[in-house]
């Protein structure tokens, strides 16, 4: 890769044909207790108000990306905790901590303003904090980086699966947990790496935004999460509630609140010895009173190719591309059992049509049927009409046959869950399995 100094801040070519950008600063010196105390005097606790400045700063960096040219979109801020040997001390090790900051895009004057800017916001937050601290440049971190071992190199990643709700209205989700607020410190972390000298944490935030279907699927799943929590109608038993549906839909909830607000998907690596990833690895679990939030996964050196790479960390889609978990279990993204007669939804579902079929629907439903109908004559006089009565819901949205195929399916579920009405299995078999059948 080709490295360019020349500007205030490192360059470099990506395969894609894209460049990047790299600044770096190395924190010096951390501020005792007694010099915050002065400028904390009129604040009731201390430590909360000096994490917010921190807090602060992600917001300050999210904005930032949020009102970048579209030259330039993308951007990480990585804190890298490395360790180097030291003699005639209680201690193995002492710890370096770079503050780094990266940019891609495909003009380089674009990059260099970004990360000034960020570079700009951060400064000012560890001089605001009393931090001590000096400019890096690219051959200094370079080196810094070689020196760090990685006979073992281990990812903490978030945890999902698959989640059985046990209900026909929505059977299953994606589940994955939130990790919890904790007010520990990171002494025991620090503990860790002063035991094992040329060994390295990496934490990397990068700033997301919602796509318009992942808002929509979010939304979605929070709301029939929720309604599934505090209980649905059944005609023979009255008020059913879920259980297994309330844990999931507080966090679908808190997703759904939070989607306008400053986000990052994040990068944890540690590099080392075997015996320093496990144990500084499982340190990072402890800290944030992980129960199931997190795991480990191994990397090897040559996928992370530390020494060669611009970056010190692999991407987050080259973390992601070792997880194999979804490559067999395509069919279980759509979220009904019928899905598997649609043939629109062989390969996953699409969110934008899934919500848009589930509300007309529901608009259809409410206008020809009532809990206590029995009669299946009301259900053939509506399907005949079903492409007319649809474009009346529509907007400026398109009609085809997949999301005739959607509105079918929504709509026959409504009617077996929420009418006296029978509708077999075959009948919805054969109904979605002939829409579109003529293509």
């Amino acid at each position: 890769m080709r490295i360019n100094v020349e500007r205030k801040h490192s360059f470099a070519d990506l395969a894609n044909g894209e460049r990047v950008g790299l600044g770096a600063v190395e924190i010096t010196t951390v501020p005792h207790l007694s010099i915050l105390q002065k400028r904390f005097t009129a604040v009731a606790n201390m430590d909360t108000e000096y994490k917010q400045d921190m807090s602060r700063l992600l917001s300050e960096v999210f904005q930032n990306y949020k009102n970048a040219s579209i030259d330039c979109k993308d951007i990480s801020l990585e804190l890298l905790w490395s360790t180097s040997e030291v003699k005639n001390q209680p201690y193995k090790a002492s710890i370096a901590l770079h503050m780094i900051i990266r940019a891609i895009g495909s003009n380089d004057a674009e990059i260099e303003n970004t990360i000034t800017s960020l570079m700009r916001i951060c400064k000012a937050t560890l001089d605001f904090g009393k931090y001590d601290y000096r400019d890096v440049g690219f051959d200094e971190l370079a080196s810094r980086v070689r020196q760090i071992k990685d006979q073992s190199v281990k990812a903490v990643i978030k945890s999902e699966q698959l989640e059985m709700l046990q209900n026909n209205i929505m059977p299953y989700c994606f589940a994955f947990d939130r990790i919890p607020v904790t007010e520990n410190d990171m002494s025991r972390i620090v503990s860790s790496l002063i035991d094992y000298p040329d060994c390295a944490v990496s934490f990397q935030l990068i700033p997301v935004t919602y796509s318009t279907e992942e808002s929509a699927a979010v939304d979605g799943n929070a709301q029939m999460l929720d309604t599934l929590s505090k209980g649905v109608i059944d005609q023979s038993i009255g008020n059913v509630s879920f259980a297994l549906a309330e844990k999931h839909a507080e966090t679908y909830k808190y997703y759904s609140r939070s989607k306008n607000t400053a986000e990052f998907a994040f990068n944890m690596l540690v590099y080392g010895t075997p015996d320093a990833t496990n144990t500084i690895a499982t340190r990072i679990l402890a800290h944030l009173n992980n129960s199931s939030e997190l795991r480990i996964i191994s990397l090897s050196a040559v996928d992370v190719k530390k020494d060669d790479n611009f970056y010190p960390l692999p991407s987050d889609e080259g973390i992601k591309s070792l997880s194999t978990y979804w490559n067999d279990c395509k069919d279980k993204l759509c979220p009904y059992p019928e899905c598997k007669y649609c043939r629109y939804c062989v390969q996953g579902c699409d969110y934008n049509k899934r919500i848009l079929g589930r509300e007309i629907a529901r608009r259809i439903f409410v206008k020809n049927f009532k809990p206590d109908n029995a009669d299946s004559k009301i259900v053939k006089n509506v399907f005949r009409q079903m492409p007319p009565l649809i474009k009346q819901e529509l907007n400026d949205e398109p009609f085809d046959q997949h999301l005739l195929a959607c509105v079918e399916l929504h709509l026959m579920r409504r009617i077996r869950y929420g009418t006296k009405i029978k509708i077999s299995d075959a009948t919805v078999q054969v109904t979605l399995s002939n829409i579109g059948g003529e293509a």
